[in-house]
């Protein structure tokens, strides 16, 4: 089985948010490493009303994407994960919106929504290369 799968129970074809999520970070960690510290994932699920309290005070909100990277070219990427037909909150539109009106150029916003459609565009975004 291939280390990528290792920990992940599929569901027919279809992984859970985090489950796709912990895939397409390993499998960017493995296949770019350089790129690890460029990488970021915003922890805004809390599984508790005190976690969430905990984050909040930390500075968390609502609406920023799973993902920021910071691309070699400088560019600044902003990765959603969905499975299924997740879309995106109001919360969510209205970041994207934001941060498009603050940096309008040099920024993306992606939702992916499956392994191969999210290895496409990082070899994209990394020039080309194939690893």
């Amino acid at each position: 089985m291939n280390e990528l799968y290792n920990g992940f129970t599929e569901i027919g074809s279809k992984y859970s948010e985090l489950q796709l999520h912990a895939r397409c970070t390993i499998w960017l960690h493995n296949t770019y490493p350089e790129e690890r510290r460029m990488w970021h994932h915003n922890d805004n699920n809390s599984t508790s009303r005190r976690e969430g309290a905990r984050k909040r005070v930390l500075g968390v909100t609502k609406g920023w994407w799973d993902i920021e990277w910071i691309t070699p070219d400088g560019e600044l990427v902003f990765i959603e994960f969905k499975v299924g037909n997740g879309v995106l909150t109001r919360e969510q539109k209205e970041f994207m919106a934001e941060v498009l009106r603050r940096r309008p150029v040099g920024t993306f916003f992606f939702v992916e929504k499956s392994f191969e459609t999210f290895t496409k565009l990082i070899k994209t975004k990394m020039d080309g290369r194939e690893r």
